[in-house]
């Protein structure tokens, strides 16, 4: 993801991210033929990867398309009109000045030694955070909600689908 591992963790970073067994990877490799929606709606199949994921986790290449599918993305996005993120996220001068300034506050301070976190990357994260705070002003913006978002970003996932995992976690 772009973090400099110190050489006293080298060993700790190898063990957690290690190769899934031969017969798991193939187990994986199937899942990623099939339409992974399809595999949602499907008790049996869904059955299938959650005991899948408990025992050996989620394969670092999959986690963009599959963090966003088990979290609730889909349905998210169905509740509301098909503009909604980018109506949000367009606009921060919506925002309580308060609220703006906390999140560019906390901006640089997300990852600043991470080489995979760009300018571009940046804007993406106030972008996100923005859409929530609007989305929630109960909520707003609460210190981490960079870090939590940020981690998203690293992992690739889409940026829409990003703000509707933020509303997955903490709308609930």
């Amino acid at each position: 993801l772009g973090f400099a591992i110190p050489p006293s963790h080298v060993e700790l970073y190898t063990s957690i991210n290690h190769e899934l067994p031969k017969p798991v990877q193939k187990q994986w490799e199937e899942i990623q033929k099939k339409d992974l929606d399809s595999i949602v709606s499907n008790p049996k199949e869904l059955r299938r990867i959650k005991e899948l994921v408990s025992s050996h986790g989620i394969p670092p290449h999959l986690r963009a398309q599959v963090w966003p599918l088990f979290s609730g993305v889909n349905e998210n996005k169905a509740k509301r009109p098909q503009d909604y993120y980018s109506n949000l996220s367009s606009d921060p001068t919506k925002l309580p000045h308060h609220v703006l300034d906390q999140i560019d506050k906390d901006l640089n301070r997300t990852f600043p030694d991470c080489s995979n976190f760009s300018e571009e990357t940046t804007k993406m994260l106030r972008r996100i955070l923005v859409a929530y705070a609007l989305h929630n002003p109960s909520v707003g913006y609460a210190q981490s909600m960079n870090f939590v978002t940020g981690i998203m970003i690293l992992v690739g996932i889409q940026e829409e689908d990003i703000f509707w995992m933020l509303v997955s976690i903490i709308d609930i």
